[in-house]
């Protein structure tokens, strides 16, 4: 039995594994990184619609949002609190 030869394809093997396991850390790093992208794309969006759905009901709300976008210095203490649900 060749030792040499033997310590050569452990080596190889080894170097394999190694390429192996570089590309599935990869994979599973992109897959994190796409269902964060998807979660914050998903928070926007229920943020958003809750932000609607708050104007919507509650008389004053929408022109308190659109003065404290423009000048939330400006804004009444009310307004303030409004803008800031």
């Amino acid at each position: 039995m060749n030792w040499d030869a033997i310590a050569a394809v452990g080596e190889a093997v080894g170097g394999f594994a190694v390429i192996a396991s570089l590309v599935y850390l990869a994979t599973q790093i992109r897959q994190t990184r796409e269902m964060q992208l998807a979660e914050s794309v998903r928070d926007v969006f229920t943020k958003g619609s809750a932000m609607l759905a708050y104007t919507g009901s509650h008389p004053g709300a929408f022109e308190a949002l659109r003065k404290g976008i423009v000048d939330f210095a400006n804004l009444t203490p009310e307004e303030k609190e409004i803008f800031n649900c």
